[in-house]
């Protein structure tokens, strides 16, 4: 009788182990695919400061009046969205 509950339970650890090897390995994945995205993330904000460093002293029709708005509410959108993602546990759960 022993011997089929260790075989079960021995099938069960291995299961387990599986699992959470490919958890750590879909993590890892997804840590490497966050740090590209924030890399692309930061080159759109020195776009976007460049922009408002051009655009500061000509600001004198609608439209970039309207640029510039749209660019500071993107960049207030994002920084929202950091702030949560920064509130996240970030710590494997491993």
């Amino acid at each position: 009788m022993a011997d089929p509950v260790l075989g079960l339970a021995k099938t069960t650890v291995e299961g387990t182990i599986t699992m959470v090897r490919s958890a750590m390995e879909d993590e890892a994945k997804l840590k490497k695919s966050v740090q590209c995205d924030l890399l692309v993330i930061s080159d759109e904000f020195e776009m976007m400061n460049s922009f408002l460093n051009d655009a500061k002293d000509h600001v004198t029709d609608n439209v970039t009046r309207t640029q510039v708005k749209h660019v500071c509410n993107t960049a207030l959108d994002v920084e929202d969205c950091i702030e949560i993602i920064l509130h996240l546990d970030n710590k494997p759960h491993w």
